[in-house]
């Protein structure tokens, strides 16, 4: 089994702390922001799924 992959899926808004989460199992790398290291138009968060795999949710404004 793969372990430390780096998974990205497109969000199609800002997803923000005060939106509901939908209950998955998770802990959370990095909470939702700018990552301006990347681009100053790129927002996204990252969890570790239960396999360690960093998943991550981006949205480019």
């Amino acid at each position: 089994m793969t372990r430390g992959a780096h998974i990205a899926f497109v969000a199609g808004s800002r997803w923000t702390p005060s939106t509901p989460r939908p209950s998955r199992p998770g802990e959370p790398k990095l909470p939702p922001g700018i990552r301006a290291e990347y681009s100053p138009r790129y927002y996204a968060a990252f969890v570790y799924d239960p396999d360690g795999n960093n998943v991550e949710a981006v949205h480019h404004d």
